[in-house]
Order: C-alpha cells, then structure tokens, then sequence
C-alpha cells in the first residue's frame, strides 16, 4: 500500500463514526447507509468531494 493509500485508511478509519451518523440522517435502512458510505468513500477518492481531495483533508487535520 502506498503513502496516499494508507493516509486515505487512516483518514477513513479517523472519521467512520462520522460518515455513518451522516448516512444514517438520509436512511435508517442499513443497506442503504452502506451504499452512502461506499458512495461518499468513493467521492473522497477521486477527489469529487465539496470539500477538496484527500489532500486537503490531510492538510486541514494539522
């Protein structure tokens, strides 16, 4: 795994209670929290995230 992976699973692990308690406040359907949750994942990813890219996630944490 590289450097960018692994601060991507830290970050994912970091902020996971986070990410489910938002999916659960668009459904309580627990399959569909898990696709919210792999949607979101997925967003981050590839960068298409209202909030910036993994990289600016990791600079706002410092």
């Amino acid at each position: 795994m590289n450097s960018i992976e692994q601060e991507f699973t830290n970050v994912v692990r970091e902020h996971k209670g986070t990410i489910y308690t938002v999916c659960y406040m668009f459904s309580k359907d627990e399959d569909e929290v898990a696709d919210l949750f792999q949607e979101i994942l997925i967003n981050i990813w590839n960068g298409d995230n209202p909030m910036g890219s993994i990289d600016s996630i990791r600079s706002n944490q410092k």
